[in-house]
């Protein structure tokens, strides 16, 4: 992807959450650590102007297979393995590295709505990757 193409990328967006995906994908690291991992995991995020968006990624045996996006979301989807929420605050804090997840979860700005904390940390390895390459598309938001 071109870097003027690269900078158009926002989260929360399709483009943005399609870019992971792709990247996740080629990922060798990634792919070897992530084997025999499959989950679709939602996360919600709460906007500035309270507006609920969704990004929507489904896993299966360490690979991307797709993702969806909710500009407007009413209601919870009940269809994931792993529904976890934040507001926009928080969600950018966790890709830019300014927090963690788990520091996140214990003051209660990230929510679990479905799914476990073992969920989460089952896979530690590949959920360091998976922010570590958001970061990089991230960069500058």
């Amino acid at each position: 992807m071109a870097g003027d193409q690269l900078k158009k990328l926002v989260f929360p967006s399709l483009g943005w959450a399609e870019e992971l995906c792709r990247r996740a994908n080629k990922d060798k690291y990634l792919r070897e650590i992530g084997k025999g991992f499959s989950e679709t995991i939602t996360i919600i995020i709460n906007d500035r102007d309270n507006k609920r968006r969704a990004l929507k990624f489904i896993i299966e045996d360490g690979k991307c297979m797709g993702v969806y996006y909710n500009e407007r979301l009413d209601e919870i989807p009940r269809d994931s393995d792993l529904i976890l929420e934040a507001d926009i605050d928080t969600w950018l804090k966790i890709i830019r590295f300014e927090t963690t997840p788990t520091k996140a979860l214990f003051t209660r700005k990230l929510r679990i709505v479905k799914g476990s904390r073992l969920m989460i940390f089952s896979r530690p390895l590949a959920h360091y990757q998976i922010l570590y390459l958001a970061s990089k598309i991230s960069e500058g938001i």
